[in-house]
């Protein structure tokens, strides 16, 4: 179970906390007992990773030890794959390609690993998740998106989901988030779109993307977004939808393209994932 000590909210460098006891450090302390899954993702003593082995972490993998399922809990594969490779690393020696293959019209892509947090179902909690991003090949095709990061609330049939997306503008890509609240068995979804962010990925260089997530209200309509940039701040937001409740989720990697029309590779690496959470006010 989720331990709480309602506290300040809390930055990314000020928290100071003790995971599974009920102990106030400072006036930005949380206790939180984690998961064995969650917690899994915190032990492996690698250069990036070993920095951050306690709360307010409660995963972390910068892809450098053994495959990519020995950390993440689902590793889904359509149209697409998902791994660990020596290719490029913003904190060597590897980094997670994922790659979607081009599909036809109306077909899908997963290229992802999946996590999941189940301590932190239904809580009032800031969810910090910061990670770096390489964009090496993208669909030309002007308008063509693909999901690049994926926040999931709720029950898989009736969730909310805020999701970080690429789309081509030719010669080069934007990143725009969009927010969507899906029931399974709607025809359409419940959308908001913040963007296209003023910052664009460079093809082939490593971008620092932060993006924060305040859940204030489980089940409810406060509850705020952030995202930034190469520590630009890019959006700060209240989010327009309002959450159903539930467990929250991560999605890692290429998990969608537009396939409306037939679509072509998209190619991104990610390195030093990590995923915070502090309590809130």
């Amino acid at each position: 179970m989720l331990a709480w000590l309602e506290m300040s909210s809390c930055s990314r460098s000020a928290v100071a906390c003790a995971l599974g006891a009920a102990l106030v450090l400072s006036a930005c302390s949380v206790a939180l007992d984690f998961d064995a899954t969650s917690a899994k993702g915190t032990q492996d003593d690698q250069s990036f990773c070993s920095e951050h082995l306690t709360p307010p972490t409660i995963f972390c993998d910068d892809f450098d030890g053994t495959a990519l399922a020995s950390k993440w809990p689902a590793v889904e594969q359509h149209n697409g794959s998902a791994k660990n490779d020596g290719g490029a690393a913003r904190s060597s020696p590897n980094s997670l390609l994922s790659v979607a293959a081009p599909v036809d019209a109306g077909e899908g892509v997963r290229a992802v690993g999946s996590v999941s947090f189940p301590a932190l179902a239904a809580a009032k909690v800031g969810i910090r998740v910061s990670f770096a991003l390489r964009v090496e090949q993208f669909d030309p095709s002007s308008g063509a998106k693909s999901v690049v990061f994926d926040f999931l609330y709720g029950p898989l049939d009736d969730y909310n989901e805020i999701a970080l997306n690429l789309v081509s503008t030719e010669s080069a890509v934007s990143l725009q988030v969009d927010e969507n609240a899906q029931t399974e068995g709607d025809e359409t979804a419940q959308y908001a779109q913040h963007g296209p962010l003023m910052t664009k990925p460079a093809r082939g260089e490593w971008m620092t993307v932060d993006i924060d997530i305040d859940i204030n209200q489980p089940r409810g309509q406060e509850n705020a977004l952030r995202v930034s940039l190469n520590g630009k701040k890019e959006l700060d937001t209240q989010l327009m939808l309002p959450f159903k409740g539930g467990t929250p989720r991560l999605e890692l990697g290429v998990g969608w393209v537009d396939s409306s029309e037939p679509t072509q590779r998209w190619v991104v690496r990610y390195d030093d994932f990590l995923v915070e959470a502090v309590a809130l006010r």
